[in-house]
């Protein structure tokens, strides 16, 4: 049988070539795939360029904080308004007051022959958000020895040749500054400032994203013990009565504050009007009674206009912002009270006096505790003198000197009970302020000060010292510890409206034409002056009585500067 081979057809090897489906899905897979890359790179990219940008807004952000940290920590404290008023500021009175966005501190100023001022000189440093930008500006002290002359302002208002405010920083998205006490404590108050905390976040955009970067820094002042805002002279709740013919002078380097009102008697005068006061404060906050105290005597006015000043009497301030106040001048005649630049509608921060730490200063007397001294030499006498207050001591029991002696304060003290010092006419008794001390002495006094026919004298330094008493009403005798520092107005009330039957003057400054130099501060209750008695320096009290007749020659010397 023959049989037949059968071959099937066979492939070339030189055909070659994909199929329409296969190159359809290869085309898909590729597109996809290029998409994916693209896109990847493009998110790469962007992520690139954003974290550029918000590593950008971090350094910029942390530069920005560290100017501001170095000029709060270089600064003399934060203060509540600028020190010199400023035509370019935001209110009608020319003030900067510290907030939640406003910064204002106080920078040393300094001479042009490089030496220093007293510190009670300050140019003060303003930082301020406008248009998501943070600003800085310096308002110079004014004076022609100042190193630094300028105001400076923003570059919408800059005339007269006054330069721009320098720009900290742009893209600020928010800014809040936080003032804290020593504590801890988060607080509004600037005097009670220990430290501020600086929040901040600043954004832009990058490939049609926003981008933010936040960060914080909290710096501690240079200062942190401040008085009365660096007021010369301060009243609490009780405020300002100024007798017949007494006069405050001070000129423009000068304030007074008070949380209450201020009255003035006939012929009295308040500054010049060649050197006004710079700016006088009245809270208007002295109503109330006991636990209330302190509530706005509105729509009383802190300056009454009648029943007040009879024959004329004279206010002068370049800026006087007083609670409620309407008018300066009464109607009548021989009734009247002259204001010059007060401010109308102002409102001015209320707070109680300054805390002074009376436990840091009791933890100073280290040297061995003594006994009251007392030496009087008036005939028949019982002492001669002198008499030694040596520094850091703590005397339990009172100081007290009268006729011709010499006391010799050798630097701070602490004494339990009262502070009495003259009484002795026609002799004499002196307190001397040892020659090696450099800074003000501080004499912290539980009981009453009491100077008459008194004579201080300063070094060869011109130092001069502080006296502080806790005299109150408080019948527990919590203002007797060593830690009580308590601003309480039941006892603030109690202390400074006790009947006239009582000897309730915390601080009595008396004699004719006696003169007194130094810093007096009346913690709890009221300071008194006599009869055309001189003081030069400071007061702050709760409350102030200017004698008849007395002179308040107000100074720059700061309560701080110890």
């Amino acid at each position: 049988m023959k049989r037949t081979l059968l071959i099937s057809p066979v492939k070339s090897d030189n055909s070659k070539g994909f199929t329409l489906v296969e190159l359809l899905v290869s085309i898909g897979i590729t597109a996809v795939l290029g998409v994916v890359i693209v896109a990847y790179m493009t998110a790469s990219m962007t992520q690139i360029a954003v974290s550029g940008v918000r590593s950008k807004l971090s350094s910029t952000l942390q530069t920005a904080l560290i100017r501001v940290n170095d000029d709060v920590r270089n600064s003399a404290g934060v203060m509540p308004y600028n020190f010199t008023l400023d035509p370019n500021a935001p209110s009608s009175g020319g003030e900067w007051s510290s907030s939640s966005t406003v910064l204002v501190l106080a920078s040393n100023a300094t001479k042009t022959d490089g030496t220093s001022y007293d510190s009670a000189s300050y140019n003060s440093v303003v930082y301020y958000v406008k248009d998501n930008n943070l600003y800085k500006r310096l308002v110079a002290y004014q004076d022609p020895d100042n190193q630094e002359q300028t105001i400076t302002c923003g570059a919408a208002t800059a005339l007269g040749g006054c330069p721009a405010d320098t720009v900290i920083v742009s893209n600020l998205a928010s800014l809040e500054f936080i003032y804290y006490t020593k504590t801890g404590t988060v607080t509004t108050d600037p005097m009670v400032t220990a430290s501020v905390r600086t929040n901040a976040t600043l954004q832009t955009s990058q490939s049609g994203r926003p981008v933010s970067y936040s960060d914080s820094a909290t710096m501690t002042p240079r200062v942190l013990e401040k008085f009365a805002d660096n007021a010369p002279f301060t009243a609490g709740l009780g405020g300002v009565h100024v007798m017949s013919s007494a006069t405050i002078n001070g000129g423009p380097s000068t304030s007074i504050y008070s949380s209450g009102g201020l009255r003035t008697d006939n012929y009295t005068s308040i500054g010049t009007a060649g050197a006004p006061i710079s700016r006088i404060n009245l809270a208007n906050r002295s109503c109330g009674t006991n636990a209330t105290y302190g509530s706005s005597c509105a729509p009383s006015q802190p300056i009454p206009t009648s029943g007040g000043a009879v024959g004329y009497s004279n206010i002068y301030s370049n800026r006087l912002c007083a609670a409620n106040q309407i008018s300066g001048t009464p109607g009548s005649t021989y009734n009247k009270l002259g204001v010059t630049g007060l401010v109308a509608g102002c409102s001015p921060n209320f707070r109680f006096q300054p805390v002074f730490d009376k436990a840091a200063h009791a933890a100073k007397m280290v040297a061995p505790a003594a006994s009251s001294i007392t030496c009087v030499n008036i005939t028949p006498s019982s002492c001669q003198g002198p008499v030694d207050i040596v520094a850091n001591k703590k005397i339990n029991g009172s100081v007290t000197a009268r006729g011709d002696v010499i006391v010799n304060l050798r630097g701070n003290t602490y004494i339990t009970g009262n502070l009495l010092l003259g009484d002795s006419s026609p002799n004499k008794t002196v307190l001397v302020v040892d020659a090696a001390l450099t800074k003000r002495p501080v004499v912290v006094v539980n009981g009453r000060i009491e100077f008459r026919n008194f004579e201080i004298q300063a070094n060869a330094g011109g130092i001069t010292p502080i006296f502080v008493s806790f005299y109150s009403s408080d019948s527990t005798g919590r203002s007797l510890n060593d830690n009580y520092t308590t601003q309480d107005p039941q006892l603030i009330y109690n202390t400074v409206n006790l009947p006239s039957t009582i000897s309730f003057d915390a601080v009595t400054l008396y004699g004719l034409n006696a003169v007194y130099d130094g810093s007096f501060y009346a913690y709890f209750g009221r300071l008194t002056t006599g009869i055309n008695t001189i003081v030069n320096g400071t007061i702050a009290a709760q409350q102030v009585e200017i004698g008849s007749g007395s002179q308040i020659n107000l100074t720059r010397d700061p309560w701080n500067d110890l």
